[in-house]
């Protein structure tokens, strides 16, 4: 599975950055950036309940 953060419609609420520290962190842009592209097998469904949290839903998930 892959996440990236859509920088343009992020409005760096920290959310994703608080509940998954391990996939997401902030850029100097002060918004949200995915720290690495594939999620590790142990963090998908942390990194989809993320995603659903969202409150722009800046975070994309594939390959799922």
């Amino acid at each position: 599975m892959k996440v990236r953060v859509d920088q343009s419609i992020c409005t760096g609420c920290e959310l994703c950055v608080g509940m998954s520290p391990k996939l997401f962190k902030m850029s100097d842009a002060l918004s949200a950036e995915a720290i690495r592209e594939e999620v590790p097998r142990e963090l998908v469904e942390e990194c989809r309940d993320t995603a659903d949290a969202c409150p722009v839903l800046a975070i994309e998930v594939s390959g799922v």
